[in-house]
């Protein structure tokens, strides 16, 4: 496992993944640093999977969100899928309240989630691949964007 670490944001790899893991206030510089990281590691070592770890983020607005979005636009850019994980009920209740755009957006409940899901989609992309299935005839493994769930304040996503 390595580490980078700056003044606020920590970037570790884990089996295969890059996790961002920010700080309580996203302040426009932390989004920067958490940028920055994020395209400096894609770029040197890969990964097939960033996680945005987002558990201890208090507040979030349209802003940072577009923000944290871009980030997700420009890790897939560089061939790596995002998961955000950690999200507080409050912040999706308005994001989703406020009509916010979270297509493409793939959430989990916490990290563990993530990796179990980084895990068996890195296996499965590779049985599949073995296999030589066209891309549209791959399977779809269920990942649920934000905009596909009904409650956010729900204890159990929905599908």
């Amino acid at each position: 496992m390595t580490q980078h670490t700056t003044t606020q944001v920590i970037a570790t790899r884990v089996r295969g993944c890059l996790i961002v893991t920010l700080p309580a206030d996203l302040l426009p510089e932390v989004i920067d640093e958490a940028r920055r990281a994020t395209l400096e590691n894609l770029h040197r070592h890969g990964a097939r999977v960033v996680v945005l770890e987002l558990s201890a983020v208090q507040v979030m607005d349209q802003q940072d969100f577009e923000s944290l979005r871009s980030i997700t636009l420009m890790a897939r850019l560089l061939g790596a899928r995002t998961l955000w994980v950690g999200l507080r009920a409050g912040i999706v209740l308005h994001l989703v309240d406020n009509d916010v755009d979270t297509t493409d957006i793939e959430a989990m409940r916490d990290l563990e989630e993530a990796l179990l899901r980084a895990d068996a989609d890195s296996g499965q992309v590779e049985a599949d691949e073995a296999e030589g299935l066209p891309d549209d005839e791959q399977p779809d493994y269920g990942a649920q964007t934000w905009s596909q769930l009904d409650d956010p304040l729900a204890e159990e996503p929905r599908s």
